[in-house]
């Protein structure tokens, strides 16, 4: 449902920049004011006259409405395809695993995939890239269909059985489809960044032509530009403000369906039989995630659960498997 309002909200702010681009270049009232004020009645007349451009002033809205469609959809496709899954693993920052890491790590992932066959009758799934991440903090991730990434530090500091629950938490997200989720999401982001970016520029420019246009007294060219110069501006602004807002709290929800998907994440290695290495794992990290009070926005921005209420849920579900 989150991931719908992100895809629905970056197709409508990207439409509604369409349509602003189409009224400003194309609509026959800023056509004709501009072509009045510089004299350039023959680049009107050509416009007007144009099987294209006289098309596209009939229809445009349907256009701009298939054109932001068809834009987010396919960044939504490139995400969830192996280029979208390898720009993900260069913003991770992942690189191949080496020999030594391969020697230790495949072993586990396979018992892993074999007792989560044994246990949830799920198959295996094919084709596992497995990739490192140099960062300090021991760590892994999931991402796209069959990349996981193990940080350095986890490699370094914890134990098979720790590394085994683990990634039978990761490779609940790849068997959930958590990972799918999370690049179409960052791709259509894209969106809204790049939107509010334009915005911000188009202001800053519209209100420079404006102040310049200022100082042009007693020339009407100057004195409509500076007007329009203006509206534009604040226009882009109200836009801009708009899109950071409504990216933010969707941002916020993406969140909070998030942490929702690890705490089930955890539950699936405890019922394959692995919730006691991913406890013995989060004892160990516990006192990196809890290094004073956190700020609200901290906790709201957090990707994560509390680490000490996943332990505790963890055990209430190997309690419950136990019995």
């Amino acid at each position: 449902m989150a991931l719908l309002l992100l895809l629905a909200f970056n197709w409508f702010i990207l439409y509604q920049l369409l349509q602003v681009l189409t009224d400003i270049f194309y609509h026959p009232h800023y056509v004709q004011q501009s072509a009045h004020v510089v004299q350039a009645q023959a680049a009107h007349h050509i416009l007007n006259h144009t099987n294209f451009l006289t098309f596209f002033g009939h229809y445009h809205d349907y256009i701009n409405m298939a054109l932001a469609f068809l834009i987010v959809c396919g960044l939504a496709l490139l995400f969830n395809s192996g280029a979208g899954e390898w720009l993900l693993r260069f913003i991770f920052g992942a690189r191949k695993a080496i020999e030594r890491e391969k020697n230790r790590l495949e072993p586990i992932i396979k018992t892993v995939q074999g007792t989560i066959n044994d246990k949830l009758k799920l198959k295996p799934i094919e084709n596992i890239r497995l990739e490192i991440m140099d960062d300090p903090m021991p760590e892994a991730a999931a991402i796209g269909k069959n990349t996981l990434i193990i940080s350095r530090a986890l490699y370094e500091t914890a134990s098979d059985e720790e590394i085994a629950g683990v990634i039978a938490h990761e490779l609940a997200h790849l068997h959930n489809g958590d990972s799918n989720r999370l690049g179409v999401a960052v791709g259509v982001s894209i969106i809204t960044i790049t939107i509010t970016w334009l915005a911000a520029l188009i202001a800053t420019l519209a209100f420079a032509v404006s102040a310049m246009c200022s100082k042009m007294k007693g020339e009407h060219a100057a004195l409509f530009f500076m007007f329009i110069g203006f509206i534009i501006g604040g226009c882009a602004w109200i836009f801009l403000i708009f899109a950071k807002a409504g990216n933010w709290i969707l941002n916020l929800i993406m969140l909070f369906q998030g942490r929702k998907e690890e705490y089930k994440a955890d539950k699936f290695a405890a019922q394959a039989g692995l919730g006691a290495g991913l406890v013995s794992f989060l004892e160990k990290i516990k006192d990196l995630k809890m290094a004073g009070k956190q700020p609200i926005g901290n906790r709201m921005y957090a990707t994560h659960p509390p680490v000490m209420l996943r332990i505790g849920k963890i055990e209430e579900y190997l309690t419950d498997t136990e019995s």
